[in-house]
């Protein structure tokens, strides 16, 4: 066996030393530094990631955008036709209450007399003249017929009022007033609908 003595002093020696607390720290320090720097390139990674998947989540955002105000446009079209076409229901539903009526007054009506005016009147109002009269509105179903017309005949107004009851659509039909015009009878009279009539 051999031995190698040296006699330097102990600051200028090479071999042999390790300042092992010293190589501990130093191996600690490095080992932070890069677990820090590989953290930080992790962070950066997912950070970059991130911002990649939030672009394609604005870009997908925008198209849901458009197909959404698409639907909203196409919702309240469909809206604004279902409206239409409930209004166009109800026109059609009067005219064709309308042109009942004026088949049967046409139908009643005697060939001396002549009328001039014709007024329908929505709702059903109380015979009597008790009670307001009905308020019009658009595309209401008559209640109440108000005809003014003239004739040389008294008898043919009679015949018309008989005509008009005996078609069995009118609860009461009234002669309001009867007058002279021109040597003609004129004579206004008031029709009220049953309920629930054609």
């Amino acid at each position: 066996m051999s031995y190698k003595v040296n006699f330097l002093p102990p600051h200028l020696q090479v071999e042999g030393v390790y300042d092992i607390p010293r190589l501990v720290r130093t191996v600690a320090l490095v080992g932070c530094i890069g677990v820090l720097v590989l953290g930080y390139g992790v962070f950066l990674g997912n950070l970059f990631l991130a911002r990649i998947q939030l672009d394609r989540l604005k870009q997908e955002k925008e198209r849901i955008r458009v197909h959404v105000e698409e639907a909203r446009a196409v919702r309240n079209e469909r809206e604004r036709l279902e409206q239409a076409l409930h209004e166009i229901q109800k026109a059609e539903a009067t005219r064709l209450a309308w042109s009942q009526l004026l088949r049967v007054v046409a139908s009643s009506c005697p060939a001396e007399i002549r009328l001039s005016h014709l007024e329908g009147l929505p709702g059903v109002a109380k015979p009597g003249g008790e009670g307001k009269e009905p308020q019009s509105t658009p595309f209401s179903k008559p209640g109440l017929l108000k005809i003014r017309g003239v004739t040389p005949s008294f008898v043919s107004i009679g015949v018309f009022q008989r005509n008009l009851m005996d078609t069995g659509l009118f609860k009461e039909v009234r002669l309001v007033k009867v007058g002279f015009e021109k040597d003609l009878h004129a004579f206004e009279m008031e029709v009220f609908l049953k309920e629930g009539g054609r």
